[in-house]
């Protein structure tokens, strides 16, 4: 694959040149066929703005028989906000992924906006990346899932504060199977679509992400979780080497 990469790095520069710049501090593709879905994950996480001190971390979470993925804050360390373990309560308590979503939309509110207005007194610089892109996924009879949302905190006209959860429309590949990208990205559809036609849907995510690995070295990185789920079988086609698993 690096091999690879080296040879199409001048068109995909090209590209950059002409459409803009990814931006973002993780890289997570999630693809849905009509009968499966693909799951691909850089593993590496910065502490606020601290770009050269990374951690490794899974970036791709199973709670049952849902998979739950999160790019931007999704916890932090000495404090009590998690977004992970938001996601595993509700995942407890629903007994379907479109209720879990709800449940999740719900709780995460009051805790996302106690914390957006912690970090804006102790490190106002970074509330400019303070956002999550979560998606919850899942087989249920027979038939694959996805839900995304981007949570984020708005300014309301009387001055306030207000958590938003938005749902950004999903893209549709020319197979007819649709996916998402978590974290920021600009334009980058452009070098997916090319991908895809030539790699297949497996080889497109694990060059996508090796190339912003490339592009942004202080950003994406740590290794490749890679997972196809059907209704057969969950079976882990890449993982990373650059952690260890952690219990939530």
């Amino acid at each position: 694959d690096n091999i690879l990469l080296l040879a199409f790095l001048p068109f995909e520069l090209y590209l950059y040149n002409i459409y803009g710049q990814v931006n973002h501090g993780t890289s997570i593709v999630v693809i849905k066929t009509p009968t499966e879905i693909i799951i691909g994950a850089d593993t590496r996480q910065s502490h606020g703005l601290d770009f050269l001190n990374p951690r490794f971390v899974p970036k791709i979470f199973r709670f049952g028989n849902t998979f739950f993925l999160c790019a931007g804050i999704s916890d932090v360390e000495g404090s009590d906000f998690s977004v992970i373990k938001i996601a595993k309560a509700a995942c407890t308590l629903g007994n379907i992924i479109s209720q879990q979503v709800k449940l999740f939309q719900d709780s995460i509110r009051e805790p996302f906006l106690e914390h957006y207005r912690y970090m804006r007194s102790i490190q106002p610089e970074i509330l400019p990346y303070l956002s999550v892109n979560i998606a919850f996924c899942g087989i249920e009879n027979d038939v694959p899932l996805l839900y995304y949302r981007t949570l984020k905190v708005i300014r309301t006209r009387g001055g306030g504060d207000s958590v938003v959860c938005d749902e950004p429309d999903s893209t549709t590949l020319d197979s007819g199977a649709t996916y998402c990208l978590l974290g920021i990205h600009d334009h980058i559809e452009r070098v997916f679509f090319e991908y895809v036609r030539q790699l297949g849907l497996v080889g497109a995510i694990k060059r996508l992400i090796a190339l912003e690995a490339v592009m942004h070295p202080h950003l994406v990185g740590g290794g490749l979780d890679l997972i196809a789920i059907n209704k057969f079988r969950v079976a882990w086609l890449a993982k990373s080497s650059y952690y260890v698993h952690k219990e939530y």
